[in-house]
């Protein structure tokens, strides 16, 4: 239920369920998956005081910080500022279990490094856990990686990895890579190129075609179709949904 609430942006009625969960004489205590959803909450809303009280009570009560709720942490602070707490808790999760148990902790330090512009660390980071044995990246992978390359309008490396998720993965680029595409050109100044994409590049032709001007305002790109409507087009949030990553 909680989860449901939270996914509709019911925040207040997720929080009222939440402290009816847990206090009063229910004493009802949180599992793991009850911190994972609330944490993504507190990342939503910037609550940080809230998600560091969950962070100590998950702590208190011995529950296991696995690779979702890992992640959910990791978002958490990544999200209200706090980015070296988050470095430092991945950190602490890679000593304690293999890769292969940790794709969605990945994900997240890799998103968070995004939000924050640091294309190199995010890349660092992707190419290791695409150099050793384990699960291999997927597209919502791919998704935060390209999403730190749209931040810092990293043009090339965007393409470039875009080139690598079909040539070596053999994942087919979705709506929201070619969003991280078009949001990577138009930070960077380099608007005809976008225009050129979204004619012959982008696969999602149906709300694409006959663009004829994009122009970039903070945090989206504008996209004119020549009908005198302009539609956003909108580098999406990137990460597994499951892992209270949004």
């Amino acid at each position: 239920m909680l989860s449901a609430l939270v996914s509709h942006s019911l925040t207040h009625e997720a929080w009222a369920l939440y402290e009816e969960m847990v206090g009063g004489n229910n004493e009802i205590s949180p599992a793991s998956s009850t911190f994972s959803v609330m944490l993504r909450l507190c990342g939503e809303l910037g609550t940080l005081k809230r998600g560091i009280d969950m962070h100590r009570q998950i702590v208190e009560k011995g529950i296991e910080i696995d690779d979702i709720l890992g992640a959910s942490l990791i978002t958490m602070y990544g999200r209200n500022g706090q980015l070296a707490t988050a470095v430092s808790l991945f950190s602490e999760l890679e000593k304690t279990s293999t890769l292969a148990g940790r794709v969605s902790t990945y994900t997240a330090m890799i998103a968070a490094y995004g939000d924050y512009r640091k294309v190199d660390e995010a890349f660092e980071l992707f190419d290791h856990m695409d150099g050793i044995q384990g699960p291999l990246p997927d597209k919502i992978t791919y998704s935060g990686v390209l999403t730190a390359c749209s931040h810092a309008g990293d043009v090339a490396k965007a393409l470039e990895s875009v080139h690598t998720m079909q040539s070596r993965h053999g994942i087919r680029p979705d709506v929201i890579h070619h969003n991280c595409i078009i949001d990577a050109m138009g930070r960077s100044g380099r608007l005809e190129e976008a225009e050129a994409y979204l004619h012959a590049g982008c696969q999602h032709r149906s709300c694409l075609v006959g663009a004829d001007r994009v122009r970039k305002v903070p945090r989206r790109s504008l996209i004119d179709i020549g009908d005198g409507e302009v539609h956003e087009f909108i580098a999406a949030d990137t990460h597994h949904a499951e892992s209270g990553i949004l």
